[in-house]
């Protein structure tokens, strides 16, 4: 029974290779009845969600967006992140915010970083400190240097969360460490003005400056002019 179901899991792999290739080569015509055996038969999580692309962009079949659902909904329900985010978008269109935003929690859940992304913006927005920052952590865990600098700006702000200038200080650094020149910026005045550090600021405009942030540039020079006229 195991060597038969390998065969079989290996199988259907080949056979949704094969589906893609029809697809990249835009013959819809042999990919499509390949995709549906695949999704309604033998729970290929990315074989509904290219159907689902398929009907949300209309590519050759009749755009459909209530069949693109269907589909991402299939294969949202195998787990695949991409599937449960788009699904989420075409719910928002719908102004089905409520499930809209629980196929967020799925995608983000799936380690999706633009719906944990989008969930902090949210919340953000909407005032909820913890909620903004539990999920812009998800998505600075999942490298995104933005979401690790929103992250600093609530905790330096203070408004909507306690303010922590610690905290604050480790997520512009790890988002400077991501290589965002903006960050790298933001932290480099973080340091002058809170820290009164003009070594650490320095260096941190000088990471922006390197990433091709223009004021990085101009306030690196400011400093190196000031420290030799001293």
């Amino acid at each position: 029974f195991l060597s038969l179901f390998v065969f079989f899991t290996f199988l259907f792999s080949n056979d949704f290779d094969t589906a893609l290739g029809y697809y990249q080569s835009k013959n819809y015509a042999k990919a499509l009845p390949l995709l549906e055996f695949l999704c309604e038969q033998s729970s290929s999580a990315k074989s509904c969600f290219l159907l689902g692309y398929m009907y949300e962009n209309g590519e050759g079949v009749s755009y459909s967006q209530d069949t693109a659902q269907r589909y991402y909904e299939l294969s949202c329900d195998k787990k695949l992140s991409n599937a449960c985010f788009n699904l989420a978008l075409i719910l928002e269109s719908k102004d089905d915010i409520k499930n809209s935003r629980l196929n967020l929690y799925k995608a983000c859940s799936l380690e999706h970083l633009n719906a944990c992304k989008g969930l902090g913006m949210i919340y953000d927005e909407e005032k909820d400190g913890e909620l903004a920052l539990e999920f812009y952590k998800r998505a600075c865990d999942l490298q995104d240097a933005n979401s690790c600098l929103r992250m600093g700006f609530l905790y330096r702000n203070g408004d909507i969360v306690k303010q922590n200038t610690h905290l604050a200080q480790k997520a512009y650094t790890k988002a400077c460490d991501l290589k965002d020149a903006k960050s790298c910026f933001v932290l480099a005045e973080f340091y002058l003005s809170e820290k009164n550090n003009r070594s650490a600021a320095k260096s941190n405009f000088g990471k922006s400056c390197d990433l091709g942030f223009s004021d990085g540039c101009v306030e690196y020079k400011k400093l190196l002019d000031n420290n030799i006229s001293n």
